[in-house]
This record gives structure tokens, sequence and C-alpha cells, in this order.
């Protein structure tokens, strides 16, 4: 083989040997488990809610257990959104007391909400998310 075409293989051998030291290792994609819900109660005593406020972190799914103790009283529970909370994300049945319900709240962006009673708009919960 001329020198020439020596050279030439060894270098060309050398970078299929480089090429390949350098290939990517595959990999397969990691799961990414998703947040376990944070729970939160929201009492109706009194016609009133309790407490007046929250704060839950965004993207997190929350787990909202409502529980009415109004004695023969109906409520509901409903999640609001911005602007102007017109808007019903979510509702749980009216429910007249004593009784309980969850209500599952997917991960929510950053903001403001607020929670009411469909029977007594009156009663609120402001919630930050952030």
């Amino acid at each position: 083989m001329p020198t020439m075409m020596r050279r030439f293989a060894m270098a060309f051998s050398g970078v299929a040997i480089i090429a390949i030291g350098c290939s990517p290792t595959p990999t397969t994609p990691s799961e990414v488990a998703a947040p376990p819900p944070m729970g939160l109660t929201i009492t109706a005593a009194d016609v009133a809610f309790e407490p007046a406020t929250l704060v839950a972190p965004a993207g997190v799914p929350l787990l909202v257990t409502f529980q009415n103790t109004d004695d023969g009283i109906p409520h509901s529970l409903r999640l609001l959104a911005p602007p102007a909370f017109q808007r019903t994300l979510l509702e749980t049945e009216v429910l007249a007391g004593p009784a309980e319900s969850t209500m599952a709240i997917p991960g929510l962006a950053p903001g403001p909400y607020r929670f009411d009673c469909s029977v007594h708009p009156n009663m609120t919960v402001d919630m930050q998310v952030g």
C-alpha cells in the first residue's frame, strides 16, 4: 500500500473511532412524577366560610375538602377565576348541612382566585396562587 494511502486510511480510521466515541449515549426519557395534591379545607359555618383567605403554590394540584356544618342550610363551593371572578372553573353540588364533599383542582396558574357559595354569594374565600 503506498504511503499516501496508508496515511489516509489511518487518518480515516482515527476519525471513525473519535466519531464513535463521541456519539450520544441513548437514554430513555425519565418520567417526571406529578406533585401530590395539596390538601385544603373550607368550612361553611354560621353562613360564612372559614378561612377567609388561602395561599397555594402554582402548578400544584389541590384537593379541597368542603365541609358544610350549617345544619339544614344549603351551600355549595365554586372556584372563580379572574378577572372580576365572573367565570366558574369548578363547583360542588349544593349540599344541605351537615355534609361534606371534595373538589379536585388541577394545578392553577399564578394569580388571585376566589371561592364562593352559589346560594349565598356573600360567602367568599380569596385564594392567592403563586
